[in-house]
């Protein structure tokens, strides 16, 4: 069986998140001379974007797929956070990260427009329940360039855009 996620508001007080912050906006239309355009993550659907775009947005659709559900899985499960913004940035205090990206040392610049639009369209997708969970719970994944280690402890179930995901 397959999952559906959908995002659960848990708080009382919610406001509508425009399509593009304003923030964003800014910085894109200021990147426009300089063909790159600053990250600037603040809701759900922010974050998991960023993610999507930095782990998969050149990887093609069931790649960002099953990576923007990996984060949902983790934020659905007792042993990681509980928002999409704080399982992305998870580690990072240490220079820990659950996600590469975020410890490399380089700033996280969207410099392909097309790819950010996907990884935004991805991530609307998922936290609105739209796509089912092609991973079936996938909690890990990493790239089949590198090999397993730790890895090969957990279930695989699957591999999708050129990462292997498991349980």
């Amino acid at each position: 069986m397959t999952r559906r996620h959908k995002m659960r508001v848990t708080s009382s007080k919610t406001k509508e998140i425009p399509e593009l912050s304003s923030l964003w906006l800014a910085s894109f239309l200021l990147a426009l001379t300089s063909h790159a355009t600053p990250v600037f993550a603040n809701s759900a659907q922010d974050c998991l974007t960023e993610a999507i775009y930095f782990e998969a947005g050149s990887r093609g659709a069931p790649g960002r797929l099953a990576v923007g559900h990996t984060i949902l899985n983790r934020v659905e499960s007792d042993d990681f956070p509980d928002n999409v913004c704080a399982v992305i940035s998870q580690g990072e205090a240490t220079k820990n990260c659950q996600f590469s990206y975020r410890c490399d040392g380089l700033a996280e610049i969207y410099k392909y427009p097309e790819q950010y639009r996907m990884a935004r369209k991805a991530a609307q997708n998922i936290l609105s329940g739209e796509t089912e969970d092609p991973t079936r719970g996938a909690l890990f994944f990493h790239s089949d360039r590198i090999p397993s280690g730790w890895f090969a402890t957990r279930t695989r179930t699957g591999s999708f855009g050129g990462n292997i995901f498991y349980k």
